[in-house]
């Protein structure tokens, strides 16, 4: 990486951004563009600056709002998140799709923010309209999960997902850990393992964009409980070197004690 022909590229980027702003100052894809690149290169109130003037253009449509949503989401401000629902919902209420999704996400910074009876709430009005959303209803038993909450009823949400995309490693995680929570321990192994394949080495999970650290720790757990202990240890390792900042604060615990710890 040599900084000095970085900058050189990153101003001529700017530079061309600019004149594309200045010729094209209502086109809705240029200051997309702009918002996507003053964003992804550190700027973020110049993004959103830009992202803004985007969402002024076509209040109506749904599309810059969840662009709007998606970035404060990644700052993780959850109160700004849920506001921006809540317009969203006003705006959009004869959208019954786009309606799913907003409380889907209203309910997921709830849960964030560990006020799940708000989130419960919000999950269960997108059902309420959708029962079949299967993002909805992966969410919604995943959260009900780590309350260790209606785990029969959370299994049977999260078995919908899994049938609906059976590949899907994310819902396969949520149908993983719940039956580990209800203590079905060699069950869960068996889904876990279609998300961490046994027989991964360590560079292919580290370079799976899809196995986020979590996912690593819960099939570390897992196999823990199914006592195979040196297999749970290498997944916890790997979780940790993932450093992406969704492992639990016990996972050093666990690699020091070389035991799945609560």
């Amino acid at each position: 990486f040599n900084p000095k022909v970085y900058q050189i590229w990153k101003n001529q980027l700017d530079t061309l951004v600019q004149n594309c702003l200045e010729t094209h100052p209502m086109d809705t894809s240029a200051l997309k563009f702009a918002g996507a690149w003053y964003y992804g290169t550190g700027r973020e109130d110049r993004g959103l600056e830009y992202y803004d003037q985007w969402l002024e253009l076509c209040p109506d449509s749904p599309g810059p709002h969840f662009v709007k949503m998606s970035l404060l989401i990644a700052n993780k401000e959850w109160d700004s998140v849920i506001e921006e629902a809540d317009r969203m919902a006003v705006l959009f209420r004869d959208d019954l799709e786009t309606l799913v999704s907003v409380l889907c996400t209203k309910g997921d910074a709830y849960s964030a923010k560990k006020q799940r009876s708000k989130a419960f709430k919000c999950y269960e009005q997108a059902l309420s309209i959708d029962p079949e959303n299967i993002m909805t209803l992966n969410n919604y038993a995943y959260y009900l999960s780590q309350k260790g909450e209606r785990l029969d009823e959370a299994e049977e949400m999260s078995y919908h997902t899994i049938k609906a995309e059976p590949d899907n490693k994310t819902y396969l995680d949520t149908y993983a850990w719940i039956l580990f929570c209800k203590k079905e321990y060699t069950e869960a192994r068996i889904y876990i393992d279609r998300v961490v394949s046994p027989e991964a080495t360590d560079e292919a999970i580290l370079a799976d964009s899809l196995l986020t650290g979590a996912l690593i720790e819960h099939a570390g757990d897992i196999y823990s409980m199914c006592g195979l202990s040196d297999e749970a240890l290498r997944l916890w390792k790997l979780a940790l070197r993932k450093k992406d900042d969704t492992v639990t604060a016990l996972l050093p615990k666990k690699i020091r004690h070389k035991k799945y710890k609560k």
